[in-house]
């Protein structure tokens, strides 16, 4: 296991630890590698097992979200909802939304969850998208402005009422964006069904996390237009041609992430022995460069990140704000 190799990586006068992969083995790994004053750079993306002498490569979905709501409140969007899994995955999310927006003056105006076991097709799914766009209320809205103006003998008030009669609600949701942290068959339901009770994707921005990295997303009318933030795809296409071409199949997710940890290793490795591996050199202010970008570690642990926005378009994914080549703020 990842103790036993960490164990006899640090007996054979290991200076640095690439691994592991898995979060639970992160205490056992980070025991071992203390005992000896060696640092780990983990690819695991659990940030609760960052920091004392232990660095995470991971791409996480605070780093995601960081990017994509700052880009966002460039655009003007202020108040924000999440519809999220009851999971691990959605409570990382709903913490970084909350600290995020609280860093950028933004409001969180509603946050809805489902379980993950959900039916596909449950009327559960339906009841929640009706709750999260006041639906109901809207509706009778809807049939108060009517009412108001039904009776109304002038021009302008007629064709008022036949535009309402077009409507099915009234008035707008209490965001103008909204974080779905989903992806494939279970966000494919879930965007329709939003739109659907007047949600309205052309008046509120649908935001995903990586998961919306995934080209058959463009197949999907309501997404057309989504924000996410994932690496630049450029060097995500160099990466997996270089990889292809030399191993003859397809690289995982991860393999560029234990890439760029091995030329960081071998970047580090040039510098003075006494110091080359130890903390003030992995936390390098002006950090690394990567097959997934720019990416320095901070005292943390947790690994800041120079990301990309796109958006998903009607045949491709879109490149709405290239991924920044340092860490200059894009805010003032």
């Amino acid at each position: 296991g990842a103790e036993s190799a960490a164990a006899e990586a640090l007996v054979d006068g290991a200076e640095l630890i690439l691994g592991p992969l898995f979060s639970s083995s992160v205490p056992s790994v980070r025991a071992l590698a203390q005992s000896r004053d060696v640092n780990v750079v983990t690819f695991s993306t659990d940030t609760s097992v960052a920091g004392d002498g232990v660095y995470m490569m991971g791409l996480t979905v605070g780093q995601q979200l960081r990017r994509i709501m700052e880009f966002s409140y460039r655009q003007g969007l202020l108040n924000f909802a999440v519809l999220a899994p009851d999971t691990a995955y959605g409570d990382a999310v709903i913490n970084t939304v909350f600290s995020a927006s609280d860093e950028l003056g933004l409001t969180v105006a509603r946050v809805m969850r489902y379980p993950l076991n959900i039916e596909p097709g449950s009327q559960d799914l339906h009841i929640i998208a009706k709750i999260l766009g006041d639906y109901t209320q809207r509706q009778k809205l809807l049939a108060e402005e009517i009412k108001l103006y039904e009776n109304e003998t002038d021009d302008a008030s007629k064709e008022y009422v036949k535009k309402l009669e077009k409507l099915d609600t009234f008035g707008d949701v209490p965001f103008d964006a909204l974080i779905i942290p989903e992806g494939g068959a279970r966000l494919k339901e879930l965007a329709p069904l939003l739109s659907y009770y007047d949600i309205d994707p052309e008046v509120v921005q649908f935001i995903g996390t990586g998961l919306w990295d995934d080209q058959s997303l463009t197949t999907e009318p309501a997404l057309v237009g989504g924000w996410f933030s994932a690496p630049s795809p450029a060097k995500a296409k160099a990466f997996v041609e270089k990889f292809s071409s030399i191993y003859g199949y397809a690289p995982s997710r991860i393999a560029s992430i234990a890439y760029d940890a091995t030329a960081l290793a071998g970047l580090l490795a040039q510098d003075p022995a006494e110091t080359r591996f130890d903390r003030i050199a992995l936390e390098n202010i002006n950090g690394f460069t990567g097959y997934d970008g720019v990416f320095r570690f901070p005292a943390s642990g947790v690994a800041e990140r120079g990301l990309a926005i796109l958006e998903v378009g009607q045949r491709d994914l879109l490149m709405v704000e290239p991924a920044p080549v340092g860490f200059e703020p894009l805010l003032n």
